[in-house]
């Protein structure tokens, strides 16, 4: 019993002191609100203007790096055509290196056929001249 009723007196000035805290606590937010809300309200205000212009300034920059990416294209684009320019210009240079070089074979190719030929047409008389020399050599023994 004696244990009950400390137990009940110390739960009893617990919750007083709560209470009071409680109550002091209350009145404290109270006068805190009261005297730092005109300071809070400022910078609320001010919270929300930021956040207003950093909006603006987003579409701004979108707006800007649009543009700024449309010159860039445009810039990239006339720079690919005049590499598909100059990549034809070469290509007709390369094809005409090509020709040029397969005409210079051809030519070596047409003197060394006709060498050919003269020469076989030649061997031909050498080896028919040879022949009659062989057959005449026969009849006169």
């Amino acid at each position: 019993q004696m244990l009950a009723s400390s137990c009940g007196a110390a739960l009893h000035s617990w919750n007083t002191h709560v209470r009071r805290n409680r109550d002091v606590w209350h009145l404290m937010t109270r006068w805190d609100t009261l005297q730092l809300g005109s300071g809070f309200l400022r910078w609320w205000e001010q919270v929300c203007e930021a956040k207003r212009q950093r909006g603006v300034l987003g579409r701004v920059e979108v707006r800007w790096n649009t543009m700024l990416g449309s010159k860039n294209f445009a810039r990239w684009e006339h720079q690919v055509a005049e590499l598909k320019r100059y990549r034809a210009i070469l290509e007709r240079v390369v094809r005409r290196w090509d020709h040029l070089q397969l005409a210079s074979c051809m030519v070596r190719w047409q003197v060394q056929a006709c060498g050919v030929k003269r020469h076989r047409v030649v061997l031909e008389r050498v080896v028919v001249r040879w022949d009659h020399l062989q057959l005449a050599r026969s009849m006169s023994q």
